[in-house]
């Protein structure tokens, strides 16, 4: 089975990225994969894979009646979106193979720890497939000492973030939480006895004002100027922060980038792990924090 997946995994793969594509050209690219046992791409064959794939990845592989009769991706713009879970299964696919095939330089390849990863990652995805609920004990971290407490409620969906996985779970009838999913020690399925509904969000769009995984319901997006250093302004670039994010002012110094979202912790982090890269300009109430935070740290060391 794992060897028929990988032929599922590749065709969905060869028709995402060419978007539109010949049976003919994928049996040449076919013939050049990895993959490739010496035994053509038959029209048989070919058909019984594109209708496993588009079983497994829920896809639509539609064929164009006119000219070379290409085969694209139903919706293929929304799938390349880069928080997609089947983009990023494709990703982590392809760097298993080339990691597989690399085990002979292994002292070589430096990964980083996923500390969650696998806890309880497999319980939690079938409760949601089922609309069970969770019960799950707790690490809570706080000012004092860390101390457990029992947690219950219904799991509204799954997200990374900075290799760790998270939980946003419905508690009662209209409060969302999110937990950790290193932090969780016991965890069991229980019915949804009294059949509380779901609160009506959407994931993929849960986070659009936000950056980073904690939110407060009851902040509002606003405004935020940066100026960047011409040195960090090139990773900004390859890598923007936020979905927001414009480039507004640019110099042979700095840049200026302008975002629009919730100030919340993880952003201001974001900012202070950058160290003299980046200078607020705007709101001032995000300025003012910043200069705060960096004269509490300056204090902590005698300046």
């Amino acid at each position: 089975m794992a060897s028929k997946l990988s032929h599922y995994i590749w065709l969905f793969d060869t028709i995402l990225h060419n978007k539109r594509v010949s049976q003919k050209e994928i049996e040449k690219k076919w013939e050049l994969s990895p993959f490739y046992d010496g035994k053509k791409l038959s029209r048989s064959t070919f058909v019984r894979w594109k209708e496993c794939a588009e079983e497994i990845f829920d896809i639509n592989i539609e064929c164009e009646k006119k000219g070379e009769y290409c085969y694209y991706i139903e919706d293929n713009d929304k799938i390349n979106k880069a928080n997609d879970l089947r983009v990023w299964l494709l990703d982590n696919y392809h760097i298993s193979n080339i990691l597989n095939s690399s085990i002979s330089i292994r002292d070589k390849i430096i990964t980083e720890n996923n500390p969650s990863a696998k806890n309880f990652l497999l319980e939690i995805t079938t409760a949601i497939k089922e609309d069970s609920a969770l019960k799950f004990t707790y690490k809570k971290f706080g000012e004092g000492d860390i101390h457990e407490e029992s947690v219950s409620g219904l799991p509204i969906c799954l997200k990374q973030y900075k290799q760790r996985w998270y939980l946003l779970l419905q508690k009662g009838t209209d409060t969302l939480r999110i937990y950790a999913l290193d932090r969780i020690i016991e965890l069991e399925l229980v019915p949804n006895i009294e059949n509380t509904p779901k609160i009506d969000i959407t994931p993929a769009t849960y986070w659009d004002n936000y950056y980073g995984i904690y939110i407060h319901k009851d902040n509002k997006p606003e405004l935020v100027k940066l100026k960047v250093s011409s040195r960090y302004t090139k990773f900004l670039r390859s890598l923007p922060l936020h979905h927001s994010q414009k480039e507004v002012e640019t110099s042979e110094d700095f840049s200026i980038f302008t975002y629009f979202l919730c100030i919340e912790r993880d952003f201001i982090s974001e900012i202070l792990s950058n160290g003299t890269d980046i200078e607020v300009l705007e709101p001032q109430s995000l300025r003012d924090n910043i200069s705060t935070t960096i004269r509490n740290m300056l204090g902590k060391y005698g300046g």
